[in-house]
């Protein structure tokens, strides 16, 4: 009796890793240096908010959160996450 094959796993991508909260500090340094980024994708918001992605998909969703769409991608200002908890931090006092 012939033996089942076993199906290969996928590799899997390693996750990506958020270096600085502003994105490209870290690649400021070198040479060409890249200009301060003034928006961030919904993951990378999640992570300088310490929420899961969803929630900031929630907030965006709610209109507590500002966002943008440019092409197929969803941008986030970074002063949309100021706004968010400096509003936050109101309604807390």
């Amino acid at each position: 009796m012939a033996r089942p094959t076993r199906r290969r796993k996928t590799q899997r991508r390693p996750a990506r890793r958020f270096g600085s909260w502003l994105g490209s500090a870290s690649r400021a340094g070198r040479k060409g240096s890249v200009t301060e980024r003034k928006s961030v994708r919904p993951a990378e918001a999640a992570a300088l908010l310490g929420v899961c992605r969803d929630t900031v998909y929630v907030l965006m969703r709610s209109g507590r959160l500002r966002s943008t769409k440019v092409g197929r991608a969803r941008l986030i200002p970074l002063a949309a996450l100021d706004d968010l908890l400096s509003a936050t931090e109101e309604f807390a006092a």
